[in-house]
């Protein structure tokens, strides 16, 4: 198990998908967190969300993913455009793309109770029971990914939100 793995399937703005918050390198591979642990997953994940809307909008493989970081894409971003913008810069534009991804869902029925993980992950099919998620660290990891998002609790964009991102017009999506 890998806990951010599973919040990101869970919060995947098309569905359980696995390539758009990869957390394994961060939990599993070169380990920076607990992967059985809640501790710092919430932004962990929402920061692979934002860059991985940037990098899907660019056209960058997720295969090669790890060859071409933040700073490479601000470059390319440059070279092509003419556009001078920040990692930071970049990384708000991703923040905007999975808000109005989120927008055009909830538009649609998408609500807290979409973002969930089948019974069988959080109940653990592993004899291991620290690999066993739970349903209230589950339920702590979303409510911490919301909060951190600018949504509220049923995980709707904040008037707040798209007004900071730019995007007022979306208020009556």
């Amino acid at each position: 198990g890998a806990w951010g793995m599973a919040l990101a399937y869970a919060t995947a703005c098309r569905g359980g998908c696995h390539l758009k918050a990869w957390t394994i390198g961060d939990e599993v591979v070169a380990p920076k967190y607990d992967r059985f642990s809640v501790g710092g997953k919430a932004k962990l994940v929402v920061d692979l969300q934002n860059l991985r809307a940037v990098e899907d909008s660019f056209g960058v493989c997720v295969m090669g993913r790890k060859a071409i970081g933040e700073k490479e894409l601000v470059r390319i971003l440059a070279v092509t455009t003419g556009w001078n913008v920040s990692v930071d810069g970049l990384l708000t534009a991703g923040e905007r793309i999975y808000n109005l991804e989120r927008v055009i869902a909830v538009r649609d029925g998408v609500s807290r109770k979409d973002d969930i993980l089948p019974q069988r992950i959080v109940e653990g099919a592993s004899p291991n029971l620290r690999s066993r998620i739970g349903g209230e660290n589950f339920d702590g990891m979303l409510d911490e990914y919301y909060s951190l998002r600018g949504w509220d609790e049923n995980g709707k964009p904040t008037c707040e939100k798209l007004e900071e991102l730019g995007l007022p017009d979306l208020l009556s999506v």
